[in-house]
């Protein structure tokens, strides 16, 4: 048996981290305004503006909202970055493009990066507890598992050594980071859809990067956290291909999970998740 598994708010708890981001946001935001009460009340202004209209923002990639504002805290931030960029003081945004955030997915990234790893210098690992179950059950199961996800794979690797890789000594999993599955992608034969509707919202499904990997790593179960970027295009696979039609599909629910997201999948057949210790008994039903 064969498991794919998002990083990112399943094997880790996200809360903590992504406040960071918002913070690194704030400091790179106020460098360029030149105060700080400045860029507090621009991300304030903007951030409301996402929360209100979550359908319009996002995660935006060559034209594509490839992941909703509310689906994600992550996410959010960049939504709130592309905002920034589009309608924040021209003055504070050339100055963002001369430090080299040339687009919102830029500043966002570098929002990411330093925020994230400030995190991270000041607290112990986020990876959470129930893991080291998860991986002693998988283990007795002869259960393989690889991460796949968006954020690179030194990053992954060193968030496992944090947490100290002899607890995980009965499972090795494989890393595969940079998956890009937020790349709607028209170069790479993908065999679904250009799109479909989950619940009230349109998904984009032609995310050839992570459908390479999934049509080479043929998984038993995938689990992830973001309806759009995890699951969307696994359940379709599953749903309509031959050699998919077996695959689980499970969606790790969290504290911002929206109600939205979580009935949809659910109308899909997709498994909700609240412990990671329901894994194993969805992997052998």
């Amino acid at each position: 048996m064969h498991i794919i598994s998002d990083f990112d708010g399943v094997l880790t708890a996200q809360e903590g981290e992504a406040d960071a981001v918002g913070i690194r946001q704030l400091e790179l935001l106020a460098d360029a305004a030149g105060s700080k009460v400045v860029a507090q009340t621009l991300l304030d202004e903007y951030r409301v503006e996402v929360r209100a209209a979550p359908t319009s923002h996002g995660w935006w990639v060559k034209g594509y909202l490839t992941c909703y504002a509310d689906e994600d805290p992550y996410v959010f931030h960049t939504a709130v970055s592309n905002v920034l960029y589009e309608k924040g003081p021209r003055s504070i945004v050339d100055k963002l493009i001369a430090s080299g955030m040339a687009d919102s997915n830029e500043f966002a990234g570098r929002c990411f990066l330093e925020g994230t790893e400030a995190w991270r210098a000041q607290n112990d690992s986020h990876l959470v507890d129930e893991t080291v179950e998860l991986f002693d059950a998988l283990a007795e199961m002869k259960a393989s598992v690889v991460v796949v996800s968006n954020s690179s794979t030194d990053r992954i690797e060193s968030i496992l050594e944090d947490f100290g890789r002899e607890r995980l000594s009965s499972l090795t999993p494989k890393v595969r980071g940079g998956a890009r599955k937020f790349v709607v992608t028209d170069d790479i034969e993908v065999p679904v859809p250009e799109a479909a509707a989950f619940g009230p919202r349109t998904i984009a499904l032609r995310r050839g990067h992570y459908y390479e990997i999934l049509a080479e790593e043929k998984p038993d179960l995938v689990i992830g956290d973001v309806l759009s970027l995890d699951l969307s295009l696994p359940v379709t696979l599953r749903d309509t291909r031959p050699g998919f039609e077996k695959m689980k599909v499970c969606f790790r629910r969290a504290a911002h999970t929206p109600a939205w997201a979580i009935n949809a999948a659910k109308a899909r057949g997709i498994y909700i998740v609240d412990s990671l210790l329901d894994i194993p008994r969805i992997l052998s039903e």
